[in-house]
């Protein structure tokens, strides 16, 4: 039975993929549950923030396309 094999990130020497330590260079490669899971999460915050700027983004250039203001200007007064 074959033991899945992955490279440590630190020196690059073949390691099996469970490792905790690197067993070359001795570096501590193993990533905790509680970091693994709240990596994920702000990993989907930032996609929704990323998807909520590309919104309002595309409805700036909207109001923009069809020529209104989006803030007063001193000429906006004086009409």
């Amino acid at each position: 039975m074959s033991v899945a094999r992955l490279e440590c990130p630190f020196c690059s020497e073949e390691i099996p993929e469970r490792a905790a330590v690197c067993r070359a260079c001795h570096r501590d490669i193993a990533i905790p549950a509680p970091l693994e899971a709240e990596h994920r999460e702000l990993s989907l915050k930032r996609d929704a923030l990323r998807a909520e700027l590309g919104d309002a983004k595309a409805r700036l250039a909207d109001r923009r396309w069809f020529g209104r203001r989006l803030k007063n200007t001193p000429e906006d007064a004086s009409s």
